[in-house]
């Protein structure tokens, strides 16, 4: 077996030694020119008759394209025809792609299948290969499950790719793959590729490479950039969704050569209101890189199922809003009270064949679902691959302002169906594996020499135990939701809020060593406003650091009114060092319940059943505030529990101390620690606490600073 020899392409351009079209050739003077540039829209078009057969006889003028609505001159136009197989012929054996034809690259791609849904997923994978695998069809298998893994690398063996999707369907893999075992396997792939001889010439799209080790080593990175994107955004976003590896895969397509086709094999795609941004950006990020995806929904035939997802939404989205009743206003918001939506509207949204519908058709592709045989289905992608169009325009001059731009391809021939991209992100080229399309304006604010503060964002960080990459990290962003615009539909009885956010955490030179972002859509019953305008949406990420200076920027924006607030805070990391280690002081806002799930929660300020929140830099009211509460960890080193101290500070000098003493360690060696102190006899003022623990090994300290205000 031998790796697809393949040459860097641009996702939006094609390169000037392109192939020509199928025999017998046009005149020199009437080839198609496919320029090279960031700013050139490429589209891949196929076009069917009312039986569902590719058309091969469009001509240029048959076709516009639009943009915006506004009309596109076309600059180059062709059809592009792939070397069918051999009836009843035995398999040819591996080899490089003919030059002279388009080379089709398919990505297989299993996601978390079920028994049975991994039983229709092969059959229907082994029928598209049966019928699709043409002589420069060239396949890859990769599996999602949590993570994302690469089983197979691009290869036309059947035989192998059989073999893969044998594996993929097996229901052995583990759920939780080892990341780095995972991204050292991709490496030793990348170092062979770049000793591999060069076997055959590269062709499609791309810029041609000087021989085919270097081809098939740029390959090979390409698909070590997929896992190391999917790892990335799935760090960043720290999110369980099937969004972040499918969206660097699309992304890491971007410098591959040739037609390129993402068969997603799932039993449907949920996509919650929270990561519909995520879902447009994976979307977008398909068009820009011209990667088709053909959905297939692995549940099979089932007339009921369609609906019950919904049903199950709806019956969440009136148990969340019959708690927002019933709390208190002023806290921080759940998750499924900001999602609840009692309409019917907003829970079909959780229709998951719904949404591989729109990923399929969005991108040019179709979706397969409500049958158990897929060989019809599966001789339609073999049509689409086996001949298109390519077209080129170059688009009009506009701000790269993450707006998303819609396109229109219509055929002025009558019958005549056409299936392409529906649009794409306007996105800063040489960015697009990097920002989803809601964090545009938010990095461009923070860019700004006096970034703009329309309503109040707060955000710090607590650090908390040492790891071995570092000291462990909480960062905290709570925006309140009364600052915020919300439209209110009297007609539907319903609300709406619609809040972005986006944090940089730099290193003293300015590098951004951490960004986590999310994109917070809400709505619900008109009577819950007023309620929810007493709440906070509050915005927590973890993450490891080393010793050193950094900084936090935040940055959030009220989508309904085009408003941005920014923040910035500085904060260090110590060293590690001998004795008792304690976390970041957290001067506590309020105690709240704590979710059924905290039990089993990884954050440190879920401690017994209630959940710390801890001031963000909000001064304190004497009137209303008798005493300042804090909570802070003690990690024990050698067994022997620490003395504390406590001291009050102003203006250089202290005013009060305290030594109380720390409870026992619990079970895994800590002393989550709560105290209350009186501060009514302090006066209006800036004000610091220090928090030390001493004992035979060492000492350590931590402070906080606080505002008291009338």
């Amino acid at each position: 077996m031998r790796l697809l020899p393949l040459g860097f392409g641009l996702a939006v351009a094609v390169n000037t030694a392109a192939q020509t079209p199928p025999s017998p050739p046009p005149a020199a003077a009437d080839q198609p020119v496919f320029r090279t540039g960031t700013t050139v829209v490429l589209l891949d078009v196929v076009i069917r008759d009312k039986k569902g057969r590719p058309i091969p006889d469009v001509t240029r003028d048959e076709v516009e394209v639009f943009e915006e609505g506004a009309r596109q001159k076309i600059e180059a136009f062709r059809w592009v025809e792939t070397e069918a197989p051999v009836e009843g012929a035995a398999a040819p054996p591996p080899k490089a792609p003919d030059a002279s034809r388009q080379i089709n690259l398919v990505s297989l791609v299993f996601d978390q299948l079920g028994p049975d849904g991994r039983r229709l997923a092969a059959k229907a994978a082994t029928s598209f290969l049966d019928k699709g695998l043409r002589p420069n069809t060239w396949v890859a298998v990769f599996q999602i499950d949590q993570r994302l893994a690469l089983l197979q690398p691009f290869t036309n063996d059947a035989a192998v790719l059989k073999d893969a999707v044998t594996r993929a369907t097996a229901g052995t893999y583990k759920g939780l793959i080892d990341e780095r075992a995972a991204l050292q396997e991709a490496q030793k792939q990348l170092e062979d590729s770049g000793a591999a001889e060069a076997d055959g010439a590269t062709g499609g799209r791309g810029a041609p490479a000087t021989g085919g080790g270097f081809a098939a080593h740029a390959q090979a990175q390409a698909l070590m950039n997929m896992l190391r994107m999917a790892y990335s955004l799935q760090r960043q976003q720290q999110g369980a969704t099937s969004l972040y590896p499918l969206l660097a895969l699309v992304r890491g397509h971007e410098t591959l050569a040739g037609r390129k086709t993402l068969v997603y094999l799932s039993e449907g795609l949920q996509v919650p209101p929270n990561l519909e941004a995520v879902f447009r950006s994976t979307i977008s990020a398909a068009n820009r890189a011209n990667v088709s995806v053909y959905a297939i929904d692995a549940r099979g035939l089932n007339v009921e199922r369609a609906m019950a997802a919904s049903g199950d939404a709806l019956a969440q989205a009136q148990r969340a809003s019959q708690r927002s009743v019933q709390s208190p206003g002023g806290g921080s918001v759940t998750k499924d009270e900001i999602y609840a939506a009692d309409t019917a509207e907003s829970a079909l949204r959780l229709d998951v064949e719904g949404t591989l519908a729109d990923l399929s058709e969005s991108t040019g592709g179709f979706l397969v679902a409500n049958t158990n045989d897929f060989k019809q289905g599966a001789e339609r992608l073999a049509a689409d691959l086996s001949g298109h169009y390519e077209l080129t325009y170059q688009p009009p001059a506009a701000a790269w302002d993450g707006r998303f731009r819609p396109i229109e391809v219509k055929v002025a021939r009558k019958g005549a169906v056409v299936q392409a991209r529906s649009g794409y992100f306007a996105l800063p080229p040489g960015e697009s594996s990097a920002l989803l399309a809601y964090e545009v304006p938010l990095l461009a604010a923070l860019g700004r020499p006096a970034p703009p503060r329309d309503f109040e964002l707060r955000a710090g960080t607590l650090h908390f135990d040492e790891g071995p990459a570092g000291r462990e990290h909480r960062l905290i962003v709570e925006a309140r939701i009364g600052s915020l615009e919300m439209v209110k539909d009297p007609a539907k009885k319903t609300y709406r809020v619609h809040f972005s956010l986006l944090a940089l955490v730099k290193d003293k030179d300015g590098a951004v060593v951490e960004r986590f972002s999310e994109d917070y859509p809400f709505e619900g019953p008109i009577e819950k406003a007023e309620a929810l305008k007493l709440g906070s949406i509050v915005f927590k990420r973890r993450f490891t650091l080393p010793p050193g200076s950094y900084s936090l920027q935040a940055a959030g924006q009220d989508r309904e009114r085009n408003r941005i607030g920014t923040t910035r805070v500085t904060f260090e990391v110590p060293a590690p060092a001998p004795g008792a280690r304690m976390s970041s002081i957290a001067l506590i806002r309020r105690i709240e319940s704590a979710p059924a799930r905290a039990e089993r929660s990884d954050d440190p300020l879920d401690v017994g059943g209630v959940r710390v929140v801890p001031n963000l830099d909000l001064p304190i009211s004497l009137a209303a505030n008798q005493k300042l509460s804090l909570f802070f960890i003690a990690y024990l080193q050698g067994g022997e529990r620490p003395r504390m101290s406590l001291e009050f500070w102003r203006a250089g000098r202290a005013l009060a101390r305290a030594e109380p003493e720390l409870p026992a360690p619990e079970p895994d060696g800590k002393i989550r620690y709560v105290g209350t102190f009186p501060i009514e006899k302090f006066t209006p003022g800036e004000y610091e606490v220090r928090v030390a623990l001493s004992g035979p090994a060492g000492r350590c300290e931590e402070k906080a600073a606080f505002t008291l205000v009338p």
